[in-house]
């Protein structure tokens, strides 16, 4: 998914824009991989809540009622608890502490 063409910045879920101090973007193969992927570009602590447009959902095929985990790319450690689908598109919340440069999140199904 990180090489894949299909990609979008995401937006603040408060705001409607991008948000300065992170770089944040969503990424997908077309065989279902989803990659999402911050970067903290000032080396601040950045929180930010962000949303799923429409499309986004669709094309990531996020189902609203289906249940969802973060896993960190490079850790294999879930990030947070797993949330339905449409919990997820409609608060997708990333804190980065400071001395955390980066965080790629691979979206997978809870069993």
């Amino acid at each position: 998914a990180l090489r894949a063409s299909n990609y979008t910045f995401l937006r603040s879920r408060h705001t409607g824009q991008r948000d300065d101090r992170i770089f944040a973007q969503a990424r997908w193969s077309d065989d279902g991989n989803v990659l999402f992927v911050f970067h903290n570009l000032w080396s601040v602590n950045a929180a930010q809540s962000f949303f799923l447009e429409p499309w986004l959902v669709q094309a990531i095929h996020l189902q609203d009622h289906l249940r969802y985990r973060l896993v960190d790319a490079i850790s294999g450690q879930q990030k947070g608890d797993c949330r339905t689908g449409g919990a997820l598109a409609w608060d997708f919340s990333v804190s980065l502490p400071a001395h955390t440069r980066a965080q790629w999140l691979r979206l997978e199904r809870c069993d």
